[in-house]
């Protein structure tokens, strides 16, 4: 099971770099002709005949510290590192590492340079008698903080869009076009629909066009080079992206191959970020590729796929972030954000009254995704079923609801802006992208608790004993069954307990307290005179009654409250009220 992007198989450097398996040129073989790199980059060359000695030009700045890496699944290296003079400074031999099921040849040197100038690496196989092809990287090593700290969407943004190109000297790039062409003849059936579905994801938050062709394409797809996962790009000289590829092997990850719900669909979504212009959220694929981890590999703490397709960082390493391991099921804030400032933010994505969850409505693959989630429909050959899903909701307009009603887990849900709910018992498992507003809530079955925004909610508790917070807004917060506790904010909020012992608290604004038959044992924390309104169903009763009427024959004061009793277990009581002040806020309905 792979739960992170292979950094071999995922380089993304867009100078048309396939990191990977290879036969590269043969080097140079002294100083007098020697090939040139930087460092915080990579060489890719071959030992072409017995004895061969590859020597790679290099500037190191006085007092800084290089880590030097030769690496190979050809041949034994043999890394040396001499000075301007080709005097031979230090060396190392090989020793092997194994990575996702291949041998590497890795020898390595971390060295602080005496002085400011040329030094020269030196390429070999380790008993000059082999050949193939190897690559050298040269890493600055930089002191991170030892505890790295929370960014913003935005710094990840940036990190995605400008700074995370930097480390493989690479620059920002965009596409200087809205309508890109892409061609996957090199793709299986199967794979093909993935792809449609990847591209679809990020042209509903880019307002890119992505069309396919047989012919000669922007993008193109295939699985010519086995088990990995790789894009590349051309860049032209005004900065902006050229060409781009794609490299995605059948099946990639093993996890769910073929569907939806699968790693490989993550992959689809993760590469196509990297041929629209996203780097990696860290540096992943320096140095040999060895494994990934956290915290040593992040240059953030809240690195993880929840918040970037373009991390290699699983819910499950990140332990900070409190998320539950979860599949990647859309581009999330951090990929939002950083498409909107690469290409601008799109205004007709999921602009009409869109539901999410129960009889969805979104009009794509996520249909297909939400019904597997909330009715358990597996009956779609693109899904797998049963794996832990994570998405992110970016919606431009309408009226919006998001419906998980079949829910047998607590909920947290949370309609706030870049906040992050749990459903279905995953953790982390819905986001709410940047400037998103869904007004309603259609709760589940156990005890949950459901947070507004600032727009006009509507949250349904349904069963079980749930804690409802409109916020700010004229919201309207309905319990259904169970004890539940709700909250109005600020606003004209309505609050109804339905069923079950509940207690109602409007807080500011002129609120409205519904009461009526079979509501049992309600309390009101917070009714203000000449302000907030009692609503009573006159089912509470039998025959016509006047207010007056209903307050004498069913109100009384009990301990400085005002306290109804309907009969049949049906009691409202009003805290800290006095029942004569009553008549002018009662509405019978």
């Amino acid at each position: 099971m792979y739960d992170q992007f292979a950094p071999n198989a995922d380089p993304a450097n867009t100078y048309v770099w396939n990191e990977g398996f290879f036969d590269g040129p043969n080097g140079p073989h002294s100083s007098f002709s020697s090939g040139i790199m930087t460092v915080n980059s990579s060489y890719n060359g071959s030992i072409g005949y017995f004895g061969d000695s590859d020597w790679i030009r290099i500037d190191f700045q006085q007092g800084k510290t290089y880590t030097i890496q030769m690496y190979s699944v050809y041949m034994e290296s043999f890394l040396a590192l001499a000075d301007n003079t080709g005097n031979v400074l230090t060396n190392d031999n090989f020793e092997i590492k194994s990575y996702l099921g291949y041998n590497y040849y890795v020898a390595e040197l971390t060295v602080t340079a005496s002085r400011t100038g040329t030094y020269y690496v030196i390429a070999e196989e380790s008993g000059h008698n082999g050949t193939g092809g190897y690559t050298v990287d040269v890493t600055e090593t930089v002191t991170q903080p030892t505890t790295p700290t929370v960014w913003t969407y935005d710094q990840i943004a940036h990190r995605l869009t400008d700074s995370g190109w930097a480390f493989f000297n690479g620059v920002r790039r965009e596409w200087d076009k809205k309508t890109i062409t892409f061609n996957d003849s090199g793709l299986n059936a199967t794979a093909q629909k993935l792809v449609d579905h990847a591209f679809d994801a990020w042209e509903k938050i880019t307002g890119l066009t992505f069309t396919r062709t047989a012919g000669i394409a922007d993008i193109v797809i295939d699985d010519n080079d086995p088990d990995k996962a790789y894009a590349n790009s051309t860049i032209k000289t005004n900065g902006s992206i050229g060409s781009a590829n794609i490299n995605i092997s059948p099946g990639f990850g093993g996890i769910g191959a073929g569907t939806l719900d699968s790693y490989e669909f993550q992959t689809f979504i993760h590469e196509i970020g990297h041929a629209i212009g996203l780097a990696h959220a860290g540096d992943y694929n320096a140095g040999s590729g060895g494994p990934t981890t956290y915290p040593d590999s992040v240059q953030f703490k809240n690195d993880s796929w929840n918040a970037t397709i373009m991390s290699y960082i699983n819910q499950r390493m990140n332990t900070e972030d409190g998320a539950d391991y979860a599949l990647i099921m859309t581009p999330m804030i951090g990929d939002i954000v950083a498409v909107h400032d690469l290409y601008g933010v799109p205004v007709s994505a999921y602009n009409g009254n869109t539901r999410y969850g129960f009889n969805s409505n979104t009009g794509d693959y996520m249909d297909l995704v939400f019904d597997a989630l909330v009715k358990k429909d597996f009956s779609s050959p693109l899904i797998d079923g049963g794996r832990t899903l994570s998405f992110t909701l970016w919606d431009t307009g309408g009226r919006d609801v998001v419906d998980f009603r079949t829910d047998k887990v607590k909920q947290v849900i949370n309609l706030g802006f870049e906040s992050q709910s749990t459903i279905y018992g995953v953790a982390g498992s819905m986001m709410i992208g940047r400037d998103t507003v869904i007004e309603n809530v259609v709760a589940g079955r156990k005890a949950d608790k459901v947070t507004g925004n600032a727009a006009g909610n509507v949250l349904d508790g349904r069963n079980g004993n749930d804690v409802l917070k409109g916020l700010a807004g004229k919201d309207v917060l309905k319990g259904g069954n169970g004890a539940d506790k709700m909250f109005g904010g600020v606003g004209n909020d309505t609050l109804n307990g339905g069923t079950g012992n509940d207690i109602l608290t409007g807080q500011k604004g002129k609120d409205t307290f519904v009461f009526a038959k079979n509501f049992d044992k309600d309390t009101i924390t917070d009714f203000r005179n000449n302000q907030d309104t009692l609503r009573l169903d006159d089912n509470l009763w039998t025959g016509t009654k006047t207010k007056a009427q209903v307050i004498s024959q069913f109100g009384d004061m009990v301990g400085g409250n005002a306290v109804f009793d309907f009969g049949g277990g049906d009691v409202l009581t009003i805290k800290g009220f006095n029942l004569n002040q009553l008549a002018d806020d009662l509405v019978i309905v």
